[in-house]
């Protein structure tokens, strides 16, 4: 029984000691442990995979777009520009003047009606550490995002981590969200350009956040964001990239998603096993 002061019970620990627990005798434990050790195998394998696609994308953006070693590349001019030596035909801009940028907001937590209910998936900075944003920290109402300065970014925007201890870490939006004022948006209109803008500031970030500003809580604003600088392929040489890149980035996807399935049926499955809700004793030990 706890005690305690009326307003702080608590349970010592020989309280705890003492409790009677009903363990699974060992030959059922590692029957149990032989079905759990699968799905996390299948997940690992699947984290293995990822980590392979996401390592080929990259490099292929660098070898495309930095190096500008792209298909037929040979037969295209290099020209002086204020960018240094770049493809004839590629365009000079900024992120700001060629795509759509975005800051959230966040919903006043004391208005209950921007919240109850909500159907409009929101983010915090923190969900910017998945490497692609499948689920939404929470749900907000279409009151709450008229309200407040959260926008919709629809599916395939990349989002920025522009401060605190997700500074600079970079994602992918998986659906339609909308998202806090930490985190900064940006994508294209037409669509066409989604993976190239992912793996563009996937590899400009370091020199992004080294425009950070502020003393113990460092931070990069929207405007820093729409100065970066960048070469623009033509569409010919786009079309060719995303032909390439995006299906990588579609079985990255359906594999986070096949992970994110196999966690859920693997932790449905732990508590029936061990209570012997399931019966083990025909699997194989």
């Amino acid at each position: 029984m706890a005690h305690g002061a009326a307003s702080q019970a608590n349970v010592s620990p020989s309280q705890v000691g003492g409790l009677e627990i009903v363990l699974p005798n060992i030959e059922q434990q590692r029957r149990i442990a032989s079905i759990l050790s699968t799905y996390d195998d299948l997940i690992e394998n699947n984290t293995r995979r990822i980590a392979i696609l996401e390592e080929m994308a990259r490099r292929i953006y660098e070898e495309w777009f930095v190096h500008f070693r792209f298909p037929l590349h040979e037969q295209v001019k290099m020209v002086e520009s204020e960018f240094g030596v770049i493809p004839e035909g590629w365009k000079i801009t900024s992120l700001g003047e060629a795509f759509n940028i975005v800051l959230g907001g966040t919903p006043s937590r004391n208005k209950s009606e921007y919240w109850d209910q909500g159907t409009i998936p929101w983010i915090n900075s923190g969900k910017v550490n998945d490497l692609r944003i499948t689920t939404p920290s929470e749900y907000i109402t279409d009151l709450g995002l008229k309200k407040s300065a959260a926008k919709l970014m629809p599916a395939a925007t990349t989002v920025i981590a522009i401060t605190g201890a997700t500074l600079g870490q970079v994602s992918y939006l998986c659906t339609e969200m909308s998202a806090n004022q930490s985190v900064v948006g940006v994508f294209d209109a037409s669509g066409k350009y989604s993976e190239y803008i992912y793996r563009l500031i996937q590899n400009r970030i370091m020199a992004i956040i080294q425009h950070a500003s502020g003393g113990a809580q460092q931070h990069i604003n929207k405007e820093i964001v729409n100065d970066v600088v960048l070469v623009l392929p033509p569409d010919d040489v786009l079309s060719l990239f995303n032909n390439t890149a995006l299906p990588i980035g579609e079985l990255i996807n359906t594999l986070l998603h096949k992970n994110a399935n196999l966690r859920t049926t693997r932790d449905l499955l732990l508590p029936k096993l061990v209570s012997g809700e399931l019966d083990v004793s025909e699997i194989a030990a």
